[in-house]
């Protein structure tokens, strides 16, 4: 009868040992599974680790569980869920420009580190229902209640500005001055979809020939316009711009019998854009049809040594052109 009896506590201590290591091992299955923070990616703008730990790190001592759904695109957009001790979970949403992802987990744990401090304040707010007959004894009058933790500051708000810098070329007819010609423009945007651009542009010169002579023209302005636009579908856009073009038309006669003049004269057009871009990142690409209505352009006049008129040059009342041209986004 010992030896039975010893079989038997073995084999018992057996059975206990291989229950207690198959709980160990679903133990730590069951706790992966339960993530108190998950991320969703549409795109690849950014690594959805940081996020995740971010959110994660708010939420240590509570009950929770956070969802983040990231669609790439510029501008990036972001909604965060947050459901604390079984409630109905709160929604958050935010647009980031595409060149500020690296900001993403810093912004997803201040919402969720703004929401558990708006439960918390809530529950300490809420009215306390009468204590029943069987609860526990309230704590004495000398107990110390633990500090509350400290709610996190909110975020002042107020509009991002961020800036446009491209580079761009013009190719269309622009008589009596070049065809081809370059420009550079500068755009100060906001969250608004109004905003403001200013642009530096030349044209290479143009050569005429006139009888035994040749008159030369090139030109040259500063551009200021007010613009809008908005995005249609994920990386594209459109939109539109008018402002004001001033600037000189120079030109140099060369050849004549008679006194070959340069002359410098003003030039004022009213200028008026449709464009369609694709944003790249931080980088876009852009293309403009761009017409120009002259307020204020010279007519040069190629004159004979008598005072007689050999030619007429003078712009057209209205000069169209493409525009292509690459760029980036920067914020200040």
């Amino acid at each position: 009868m010992a030896v039975a009896g010893t079989s038997l506590m073995r084999e018992t201590s057996g059975r206990v040992a291989w229950a207690a290591g198959l709980l160990a091992w679903l133990v730590p299955l069951g706790a992966s599974a339960q993530a108190p923070a998950a991320v969703t990616m549409e795109g690849e703008c950014a690594a959805p680790e940081p996020i995740r730990d971010a959110a994660a790190a708010e939420i240590t001592d509570v009950e929770a569980r956070v969802s983040v759904a990231v669609a790439c695109g510029d501008p990036v957009d972001v909604e965060v869920r947050v459901a604390l001790d079984g409630e109905a979970p709160l929604a958050r949403r935010i647009e980031l420009p595409a060149g500020e992802v690296a900001t993403m987990p810093e912004a997803v744990g201040l919402i969720v580190a703004v929401a558990v401090a708006e439960w918390r304040e809530a529950r300490a707010v809420a009215p306390v229902a009468p204590t029943p007959v069987w609860a526990p004894p309230a704590l004495a009058d000398d107990a110390t209640p633990s500090a509350p933790r400290p709610t996190p500051r909110r975020p002042a708000a107020g509009p991002t500005h961020r800036f446009d810098l491209a580079l761009g070329a013009h190719l269309g007819p622009q008589e009596p001055a070049g065809w081809l010609g370059g420009e550079l423009a500068l755009a100060w945007r906001t969250d608004l979809p109004l905003y403001a651009e200013v642009g530096l542009a030349a044209w290479i010169p143009r050569t005429a020939a006139v009888r035994e002579g040749e008159v030369q023209v090139w030109r040259w302005s500063a551009r200021a316009s007010a613009c809008a636009g908005g995005t249609i579908a994920g990386p594209f856009r459109l939109g539109g711009c008018a402002g004001l073009d001033a600037g000189a038309v120079q030109s140099r006669a060369s050849g004549f019998g008679g006194a070959n003049r340069v002359r410098r004269d003003p030039w004022v057009a009213l200028d008026l854009r449709a464009r369609g871009q694709v944003a790249l990142g931080a980088a876009f690409v852009r293309a403009e049809v761009r017409l120009a209505v002259p307020l204020w352009s010279p007519t040069l006049v190629v004159a004979s040594s008598n005072g007689g008129r050999v030619a007429e040059l003078a712009f057209g009342s209205a000069l169209g052109a493409g525009v292509l041209s690459v760029g980036a986004h920067f914020s200040p």
